[in-house]
């Protein structure tokens, strides 16, 4: 599909060969968790938490036995796990931190399956899935995964936005690596804190906290030399998890910050600090041959001081914001490459809500739908913050001309 040999992407550039093409970044996103996700520890943690959620949701008696040991043990208004989606990050952070919230419930719903339940079956999984949840290197890969997905969980509702642009979605991955960069420069301390969350859930079900088995030649298994657990998981699980996903976030959204580099220093915030240099690609790329250097350079002085003139604090950061003080009569160059950057597309999630909504209206049932009618419905299903009143519809009803005989 994205190929620039014989891809749509390849079929578009033969007509526009000025449409770049832009990874979906929410995409971006979630393929650079999948991969950092693929470290040993934490795949089998993701795998462990999705197979019990599966199975308590898989039968209405065992849901509510849960519900019931959820009453019985805490205060918590959520009393049930969440499925979890190996696709859709948002909701698997929520189906993890909800499984972490449930996570001594969980426990003693699982005894008392294994003891109690009349089925063998279902006393032998709840038996598996015990035995697997109370490890400590399943808690420790649990809060770690925890405080991971709470950093990506922001940019990831973010870049679903409608009003986001590749400027600001590259500003907020940018952040997201910065913090990354901060935990593992001060990774003791960071972890002690995951640390000693795990040892306080440990201690709640009565489980000690140890050292995996450690043989002199391992194949499967981070096997980094260390003294202590705290160390172990440090080494062999929390650093590794860190870098690769730095990394990843780096490589995948490169592409990204190479097509905006020179358009997001037109934006108030940032132009202030720029020359004419620094825009000077997008401008051949977008504008060569058709205006002269002096006028874009005037043009351009000009913008800069416009912008210098607002208050620092209270320049625009984002496209739409520039495009609204960007007069197109004085400023016709600039608020072209401004329309460009806001229209440069960030995720693919507008188009899906879009062919969902689609789905759900345009059924069999309603196959001879017009386009007027059809347009009219999916408005009113997207865009369900308008309140439109059934006396509205009636007067704009009694406006068109219907010309139909009843016959009685």
């Amino acid at each position: 599909m994205s190929s620039h040999l014989n891809g749509v992407q390849a079929f578009i550039r033969q007509t526009a060969p000025k449409a770049l093409y832009v990874h979906c970044s929410a995409h971006s996103l979630n393929l650079a968790l999948l991969h950092a996700c693929k470290l040993p520890g934490i795949r089998n943690c993701l795998g462990t938490v999705s197979s019990t959620c599966t199975f308590v949701r898989a039968s209405p008696q065992r849901t509510n036995q849960l519900q019931d040991k959820v009453e019985d043990l805490t205060q918590e208004k959520r009393k049930s796990v969440l499925s979890f989606c190996q696709t859709r990050w948002v909701e698997s952070h929520d189906a993890l931190q909800r499984f972490l919230e449930l996570y001594v419930p969980i426990v003693q719903f699982l005894e008392y399956l294994e003891e109690e339940a009349v089925s063998s079956d279902t006393s032998s999984k709840a038996s598996q899935m015990l035995n697997a949840i109370t490890k400590p290197e399943f808690v420790v890969s649990l809060q770690i995964c925890s405080d991971l997905f709470s950093l990506t969980l922001p940019l990831c509702k973010f870049l679903q936005k409608i009003d986001c642009d590749l400027a600001q979605a590259c500003d907020h991955v940018k952040n997201v690596i910065d913090v990354l960069s901060t935990k593992r420069a001060s990774a003791e301390t960071e972890f002690n804190k995951i640390f000693l969350k795990s040892l306080s859930l440990l201690k709640i079900t009565n489980v000690e906290m140890a050292l995996p088995r450690i043989t002199g030649r391992q194949m499967q298994r981070s096997n980094v030399p260390s003294a202590t657990p705290e160390e172990y998981y440090r080494r062999n699980v929390y650093l590794p998890l860190l870098a690769d996903f730095e990394n990843q976030l780096r490589d995948r959204f490169e592409a990204h910050k190479k097509v905006v580099v020179g358009l997001n220093m037109l934006l108030p915030k940032f132009c202030a600090s720029a020359s004419l240099s620094d825009i000077d690609d997008a401008v051949q790329f977008y504008l060569g041959g058709i205006l002269s250097a002096n006028v874009i350079e005037a043009e351009f002085t000009l913008w800069v001081n416009k912008c210098c003139q607002i208050e620092e604090k209270n320049r625009p950061a984002c496209a739409l914001q520039a495009l609204e003080m960007c007069n197109r009569d004085s400023f016709p160059n600039i608020h072209c490459l401004l329309s460009i950057l806001a229209t440069l597309a960030v995720s693919t999630s507008t188009p899906e809500r879009t062919f969902s909504t689609l789905r759900r209206l345009k059924s069999y049932l309603r196959n001879h739908m017009n386009n007027d009618r059809l347009t009219g419905l999916a408005l009113l299903s997207i865009h369900q913050e308008l309140q439109v009143t059934p006396e509205q519809v009636l007067t704009e009803f009694c406006k068109l001309p219907r010309r139909k005989n009843f016959l009685v």
